[in-house]
């Protein structure tokens, strides 16, 4: 089991991975998240770890 520090930091990891592959979606979509259901996001995700597309990859982080 997880202490509640060691839970708060997987869980601000996770959270930055999330908005990392919302991100990597909307570019590839080219559609904001009000046109896309989490399933497209979750089916799309789940394709690029079978045939993953090259435009959907940005290696280049912006700060907002």
């Amino acid at each position: 089991m997880m202490t509640k520090e060691e839970h708060i930091k997987r869980h601000a990891e996770l959270h930055g991975c999330l908005d990392e592959l919302v991100a990597d979606f909307i570019a590839y979509r080219g559609k904001g998240l009000s046109e896309s259901s989490i399933i497209d996001l979750i089916q799309w995700s789940f394709q690029q770890t079978i045939n993953p597309s090259e435009d959907a990859h940005s290696d280049e982080v912006v700060d907002a």
